[in-house]
């Protein structure tokens, strides 16, 4: 029995009758009270037990190159101040942690859309920041849902340029001029199948991604190699692992099979802790 098939004006006798000090004398009455009690005692467990966490780290197996400096062959005065390095790949030279992986839940055209869960509706109408900071991207990899709005600033002193190329021709490409201080807000009108990249051709060296999903279902390695995907949907589903230069990532020891990136896992209510994946050193060459 459900809520919604309880007799309403019968809960509410029953109710009435309990709250004035009576019993109901009719067993029926009884019986109904004891199961609307029980519903709504369990209810809250319910909803509880349909979400879990997917955790991962992602850390190198082998040693780590040191990432090299970055050539400022434009606004030396100020880009040549802040000790810029390639970001392509990051890696912790004491751990190993790979920062800026990417995790996110794989779907095909015809596969079950996700329930979201209740918290992720806090998302939707906000703004995602991309700012050319220090003449570099920050964050490095942007994830957004497509209810969210793109905010493209420029705290810097000297001008850039944002070049949004797309994947998909129901996003067009962008490219926003952002002088000094000057931001730009956009809209993408679908989602993408892979992180879209960014650039900047006033400083070539600048480059971001943005990935952008219709579900939230996604995240990125912080400076740990950790991931933490909050409130995946119990069930059986399908998730893809992605970095900018080796691209999908298959050579890696873990503890779940992995082709072109992909792996399969069944969701449980709780913590899903996939642990350590040891990226091979060859996917980075």
């Amino acid at each position: 029995m459900t809520l919604k098939e309880l007799d309403e004006r019968s809960v509410l006798t029953a109710i009435e009758h309990r709250k004035k000090g009576r019993e109901s004398k009719d067993p029926s009455m009884k019986r109904l009270l004891t199961t609307v009690v029980t519903i709504c005692c369990l209810f809250p467990l319910a909803a509880q037990a349909q979400w879990g966490d997917l955790k991962l780290k992602f850390v190198l197996d082998g040693k780590p190159s040191a990432a090299a400096p970055i050539a400022v062959t434009k606004d030396p005065q100020f880009c040549g101040k802040h000790g810029l390095k390639d970001e392509s790949v990051v890696i912790d030279a004491k751990t190993g942690a790979i920062s800026n992986v990417v995790v996110f839940m794989y779907l095909t055209s015809t596969a079950k859309k996700p329930k979201v869960h209740p918290d992720y509706s806090k998302v939707d109408g906000t703004e995602a920041s991309l700012k050319n900071q220090n003449c570099r991207y920050q964050p490095r990899i942007l994830t957004m849902m497509t209810s969210q709005t793109l905010l493209a600033a420029n705290p810097d002193p000297v001008g850039h340029n944002t070049k949004i190329d797309t994947f998909d021709p129901a996003n067009p490409a962008q490219n926003f001029n952002l002088p000094a201080g000057a931001e730009v807000k956009h809209k993408f009108n679908v989602e993408e199948r892979l992180p879209i990249p960014v650039s900047c051709s006033i400083h070539p060296w600048m480059k971001a991604y943005i990935l952008i999903k219709d579900n939230p279902y996604m995240g990125v390695s912080d400076a740990n190699g950790e991931v933490t995907i909050k409130n995946v949907p119990e069930g059986s589903w399908r998730f893809r692992i992605w970095q900018e230069t080796a691209g999908y990532i298959s050579d890696a020891k873990s503890s779940v099979k992995l082709s072109k990136g992909r792996f399969d896992i069944t969701i449980k209510s709780g913590m899903n802790d996939l642990g350590t994946f040891k990226v091979s050193a060859d996917e980075f060459k």
